[in-house]
């Protein structure tokens, strides 16, 4: 009895932060709203090419065309594989915090991490925030990523003509390690409010299937609905943005 309790006491003290079933949602939503927006300019070429891809080969086959339309693009392959990515980035950070744990430097490291994520946060409130009143705004790229771009179409154009599952799934898990802002913020979130490995999995997990939303639209409908509700979709993504940072000063 006593060693039960000692284990749930070692559970409760691994979390910080905020509750774990809160900080999944927390993930969820923040991914739901990033797909509208950030996924949508980063991602949605890649959505409506697998879409396409998977269309042309499959399609003349099937009767019920727009219901095979809608699986082709969903292209769940892909978003499984997305997600695995990211819960296993997310375990590596935490296991990497593990392991120099106490360590004055990873502590300074750990708040540098998290003031950049704060701030890359804050970037996009602003950028997003023009965008609602129809104003645009130039922020400097940091990188130029142009290489990688030429990367991700080769890796791509390799496996997305293969109808097997498992090819499909690997270009999910390979485009999930393609540099991304918000990814990197999602895992600074993870690991500014929780030491538990396998909530931050979960939560990590979460945020790559709510991702699926906007670009399973863009797949299907192409930009009409997405400019229909750009608006719409800015003003949800603001206010998901700006809940995260005050979560992430918080604990800053």
């Amino acid at each position: 009895m006593c060693d039960c309790q000692n284990s749930v006491v070692e559970i409760s003290t691994a979390v910080q932060g905020l509750e774990p079933l809160t900080l999944i949602l927390n993930l969820f939503l923040l991914g739901i709203t990033t797909s509208f927006s950030h996924c949508i300019g980063m991602c949605g070429s890649i959505a409506m090419s697998q879409a396409t891809s998977r269309i042309i080969s499959d399609l003349k086959t099937h009767q019920d065309k727009n219901f095979k339309k809608i699986l082709c693009c969903i292209a769940w392959e892909y978003y499984v594989g997305k997600a695995i990515t990211y819960g296993i980035l997310t375990c590596i950070v935490m296991l990497f915090g593990y392991v120099l744990k106490g360590n004055i430097l990873f502590h300074s490291i750990k708040n540098i991490m998290l003031l950049l994520v704060i701030f890359y946060f804050i970037l996009s409130a602003i950028k997003t925030c023009y965008s609602i009143f129809n104003k645009k705004v130039i922020i400097p790229k940091i990188a130029d990523l142009s290489r990688l771009d030429s990367i991700k179409v080769k890796f791509f154009n390799v496996h997305s003509q293969s109808r097997n599952i498992i090819s499909r799934l690997l270009i999910g898990i390979g485009l999930g390690l393609i540099p991304c802002g918000m990814v990197y913020g999602a895992i600074g979130t993870i690991v500014a409010n929780t030491n538990n490995v396998l909530v931050s999995f979960m939560a990590a997990i979460a945020f790559g299937f709510g991702t699926f939303p906007g670009l399973f639209l863009i797949s299907y409908s192409g930009n009409l609905i997405l400019y229909r509700f750009k608006k719409l979709f800015d003003i949800t993504y603001f206010i998901t943005l700006i809940f995260n940072l005050k979560i992430l000063f918080e604990i800053l």
